[in-house]
């Protein structure tokens, strides 16, 4: 299947899924599985069926780095527990969503993790009508999964994990020996943990093969 007629068929996809307020559509895929680049190439074509769309990402609700690494640097179990503040995600932002009846704006993020630090004025307009796009890892745990209306889960190997890990971070994590020790040690043995613990393509209501991004196939719907 060609890139764009798969985004023309989420997008149909997803504006054909009923609520009674904003619907919220949770893309979730292992580290380098293309999720931040579905979610922004779906927009467009979202918004040429006349809906209104926005965007925000799990990387926009991590908490600070003291408590990231508490169990450790490279602990594939502080990976899959610490990175993130579900709580203030749900109380703040998901839940929130759920109640909008008249446009407002939420806000989207929280702390960025690349300056260790908190983030201010970065919001979401949302209406009753609204397609929010979220995209991130561990979407589809007990904490966040009875939030989406939709799920769409990126699939790719460990391999490719790994080799685009090294392409993308290298750079943040301090180089290519301590980026593929990062993702060897931490985050692919995070992301195991997570499919042990939550089975998240079994969630998903739709799994695509995006190991080849301008073919990508329809694995399971």
């Amino acid at each position: 299947m060609k890139r764009d007629e798969l985004l023309n068929y989420l997008a149909n996809r997803i504006h054909q899924i009923q609520t009674h307020g904003p619907t919220l559509v949770g893309i979730d895929g292992i580290d380098g599985a293309g999720k931040t680049t579905m979610a922004n190439e779906l927009v467009p074509y979202i918004e040429k069926l006349g809906r209104k769309v926005a965007r925000a990402s799990i990387d926009g609700f991590h908490n600070p780095r003291e408590i990231r690494i508490t169990q450790g640097n490279l602990s594939p179990k502080g990976y899959f527990e610490d990175s993130f503040d579900y709580e203030w995600l749900n109380g703040n932002f998901l839940e929130p969503i759920k109640k909008v009846s008249v446009p407002t704006e939420l806000k989207s993020a929280k702390f960025d993790f690349r300056t260790d630090s908190t983030v201010e004025n970065k919001a979401i307009h949302v209406d009753i009508d609204t397609i929010v796009l979220f995209e991130g890892v561990f979407l589809y745990r007990p904490e966040l999964n009875s939030h989406w209306d939709f799920r769409i889960f990126v699939d790719i190997d460990f391999d490719t994990s790994l080799a685009r890990g090294i392409k993308r971070d290298a750079e943040i994590l301090g180089g290519e020996d301590a980026t593929r020790e990062k993702y060897l040690k931490r985050y692919i043995p995070g992301q195991k943990l997570y499919f042990e613990k939550c089975q998240p393509k079994e969630k998903a209501d739709i799994v695509i093969k995006n190991v080849d991004p301008a073919n990508p196939l329809i694995h399971r719907q």
